[in-house]
């Protein structure tokens, strides 16, 4: 069990003592733990001890009881984690303990960073509707999309949220910045979320991968510059309006691609216009075209495509529907996945970079890839409540990354 010769500070402990009952109904241990293990305030007997207990409120208790024990650093590790998964708390432990976390201070080696779509869902999770409104609207996007999104999204707010915010994020590319949401949310009374949001980020950060990953094949990148295909393409006959509109949903094209997509029916126009920056977009187009649960059935260009596309490419597409949450898939194939990606691989594609390409932390990572026989299971189950922890998701990222072999796994039943 880790200790310290020096204990937390008292006013700290009366600080928790005092917000005690209050932090345990609602902590959702499992995630806090994985923060303040990569930061060595609890070592692997602590948490078993924490997680034995029966209840989630229990274990929670357990939880505030052994963080009182711990050395002068354990305040700041709780604290920081609250940031990222309990803004209220951390911002209520801030403002009465009057403590500066280093780690969201205005650094503008990382504020300038891109934000990723983790720390969007992060923002999109900690925010009501209303204010997440407020944010994308000052963030630039317009009310016509918002609107779109609502129509397209009426019932499930967490989506209209996350697709808000993920609307600036697609218009902006790398000029969606931490430092513009960061004070963006900071002019809206949002100074927690945004705090946690920046050590989200620090947290979260891709990183250097230690067994080196051969890239995968990319010769769909020149296709469009490919003359032989396409002048094949150019003499297939159009995309009836019906198809047209089939493809384009299944697609998720924005408002303004379809718009400019369907000035012309031809597919040259179509590529042209869409213009596909990754290998997952060709073989989900492929996909559509010819699995008859789509109603497509243009198998004379799947089949045109399939010839240009890298040998060994899947584009079956997965089983399951795309929008399927992964905590739905199921027991049998979540084994099958874990199982299959647990096994580590010298060229590097197995379950480490699937959660270096997730934003899970390198710490985590190394950690998990020490004491862990089913790290894939970790890597499942930390990403599972993000928005877009979708089958879809996750088959284009094993795709894209040259995981083809473990995407056929999600073709299956």
């Amino acid at each position: 069990m880790m200790s310290s010769n020096i204990g937390m500070r008292e006013e700290h402990i009366q600080l928790l003592r005092r917000l005690r009952a209050d932090i345990v109904r609602v902590l959702h241990v499992d995630k806090i733990l994985d923060i303040m293990v990569a930061d060595e305030i609890f070592d692997i007997e602590d948490v078993q001890n924490i997680k034995c207990k029966s209840t989630m409120v229990d274990k929670a208790r357990e939880l505030i009881d052994q963080l009182i024990r711990k050395g002068p650093n354990a305040f700041e590790s709780f604290v920081k984690a609250c940031l990222i998964h309990h803004p209220n708390i951390a911002q209520n432990l801030i403002k009465e303990s009057g403590i500066q976390l280093p780690t969201v201070a205005h650094d503008n080696r990382q504020t300038h960073h891109d934000v990723t779509l983790r720390v969007l869902d992060y923002c999109s999770k900690n925010l009501t509707l209303p204010d997440c409104k407020i944010l994308a609207r000052d963030l630039g996007v317009s009310h016509v999309d918002m609107d779109t999104i609502y129509h397209d999204n009426p019932a499930d707010t967490e989506t209209q949220k996350y697709l808000m915010l993920k609307k600036w994020h697609t218009r902006c590319g790398s000029s969606a910045t931490l430092d513009i949401l960061y004070h963006k949310l900071e002019n809206n009374g949002q100074k927690a979320v945004a705090e946690g949001c920046q050590v989200y980020m620090s947290q979260n950060a891709e990183v250097q991968m230690e067994v080196q990953v051969e890239e995968p094949m990319n010769s769909h990148q020149c296709l469009l510059r490919d003359t032989n295909f396409m002048q094949c393409i150019a003499n297939v006959p159009d995309l009836s309006m019906e198809h047209f509109n089939v493809i384009v949903n299944h697609l998720q094209c924005t408002p303004e691609q379809t718009e400019l997509l369907e000035q012309n029916l031809s597919l040259q126009h179509f590529l042209q216009s869409w213009c596909p920056h990754s290998l997952s977009q060709w073989c989900h187009l492929v996909e559509v075209l010819e699995r008859e649960k789509y109603g497509v059935n243009r198998r004379d260009v799947s089949d045109l495509l399939q010839r240009y596309l890298p040998p060994g490419i899947r584009t079956a597409g997965p089983k399951l529907e795309r929008s399927t949450r992964i905590k739905d898939i199921g027991y049998d194939l979540w084994q099958k996945l874990v199982l299959e990606l647990s096994v580590q691989k010298e060229n590097g594609r197995d379950w480490r970079l699937v959660a270096s390409k997730l934003g899970i932390p390198q710490n985590l990572i190394s950690l998990w890839k020490q004491n862990e026989k089913t790290p894939m299971e970790n890597v499942l189950q930390t990403w599972a409540p993000d928005t877009n922890a979708t089958v879809g998701f996750l088959y284009d990222l094993l795709v894209d990354n040259g995981m083809s072999d473990e995407a056929s796994i999600l073709e299956t039943d």
